[in-house]
């Protein structure tokens, strides 16, 4: 029986919702949108997948997206239950409104010390 080759590491399963795959044993990835502010400062967005909860430093930010949602190119809000389809949207739209934001997968779990939880 031949053992199943794990894809490149940025792909995606297939399905209604987008999951990270996790071949390894113990790799757990993060999803985190840096945005970046006046000043040097920095507002960082992690979505744990595995454990389906949103961590942030910077709750003012992001708490009206949180509350109301975003609209994503079809005209579907997308809510925090929707884990990778709203930090996606979320993405596109602080993009789009002018944002410098960037998208990386981070191999830990989320830092315990930023100030906003969000249990999906």
């Amino acid at each position: 029986m031949m053992k199943r080759q794990p894809p490149p590491s940025n792909e995606f399963t297939s399905g209604s919702r987008l999951r990270p795959l996790a071949w390894e044993k113990g790799n757990h990835r993060v999803a985190q949108l840096n945005i970046s502010l006046p000043r040097g400062k920095v507002a960082t967005l992690e979505f744990d997948g595995q454990a389906e909860v949103f961590v942030t430093n910077h709750e003012v930010l992001f708490k009206p997206f949180f509350q109301k949602g975003v609209l994503d190119f079809e005209g579907v809000r997308r809510m925090p239950l929707d884990g990778y389809e709203f930090l996606r949207t979320l993405y596109d739209r602080l993009f789009l409104t002018g944002y410098s934001v960037t998208w990386k997968w981070v191999n830990h779990s989320p830092k315990s010390d930023f100030s906003m939880k969000s249990r999906m």
